[in-house]
């Protein structure tokens, strides 16, 4: 007659299975962090580049059209 439950048996296989995706979850979690740095880092030099566009922009000097650049003859 065999036994209820077999040492090593089918138990031992999710025991072994739980364990090995614990093992797993702090490499998991580094690599999801490196990810998200990376994407961080691209946003900001992203964000820097269009708000050295916009200051270029801005100091460069106007062409004399429109009201900024006409000269008042009042």
């Amino acid at each position: 007659m065999l036994p209820l439950q077999v040492p090593g048996g089918p138990e031992l296989l999710i025991v072994l299975l739980i364990w090995g995706v614990m093992a797993l979850l702090p490499i998991v979690v580094v690599l999801i962090g490196l990810y998200l740095l990376y994407k961080i880092r691209k946003d900001v030099a992203s964000m820097s580049r269009s708000l050295q566009r916009i200051a270029d922009t801005q100091a460069a000097p106007s062409s004399g059209t429109g009201p900024a650049g006409s000269a008042s003859t009042g």
